[in-house]
């Protein structure tokens, strides 16, 4: 087998195969994402505000799909006239600031911050769906790769931010509630001295 074949395998390979699911995976981890959100939230309005954030701009999808039948042609008008580093540098911007809000959520816990979330995750979701749809996600190419790169750049120099939770001690507890804990050693001396 000569090299050219074993190029020509290999990019059959890479285009036919690793692109496709590529762009499945980052679907599933987007629409995952979105679930966590959902499912992350205390109580019945968190639920409503979340799921709310999440399913407008799907709900917006199916509107634009089902009234204008030019949106995509549009679309891929506009993408097409943007330069390659243009859609780079949006890509990157767009990336970067899905991880830094999503960093912010974990820090803050703000069920407002997880509603904003979950409408940002929910709209890239829903405009690569658009173009997978419209049968454009080629003019995507360069805005997902910055979206890739400089999203996991910024895990890989910044890291993975933890929630914030709260360790009291019991008189950390009891200070909050201005409760004062009984003494045992007071207890067990009087108890001596009534014997």
């Amino acid at each position: 087998m000569k090299y050219e074949e074993i190029g020509n395998w290999l990019r059959m390979v890479f285009t036919n195969f690793l692109y496709p699911a590529l762009i499945i995976l980052i679907m599933v981890y987007l629409f995952g994402l979105l679930i966590y959100l959902i499912v992350s939230g205390k109580g019945s309005s968190s639920y409503i505000r979340r799921s709310t954030g999440a399913l407008l701009p799907i709900v917006l999808l199916v509107f634009g799909m089902a009234i204008s039948s030019d949106s995509i042609k549009m679309i891929e008008n506009a993408l097409l006239t943007l330069p390659n580093i243009v859609q780079l540098i949006l890509g990157a911007i767009i990336g970067t600031s899905l991880i830094e809000f999503g960093r912010y959520y974990l820090k803050s816990d703000i069920d407002g911050a997880a509603s904003l979330l979950a409408l940002f995750v929910s709209c890239i979701f829903s405009f690569i769906l658009w173009c997978i749809m419209g049968g454009v996600l080629a003019s995507l190419n360069y805005s997902l790769v910055g979206l890739i790169l400089f999203g996991g750049l910024d895990i890989i120099f910044r890291g993975q931010v933890k929630k914030q939770k709260n360790h009291l001690t019991s008189g950390d507890k009891a200070s909050s509630h201005n409760i004062i804990l009984p003494n045992p050693r007071l207890n067990s001396d009087r108890d001596k001295d009534v014997v």
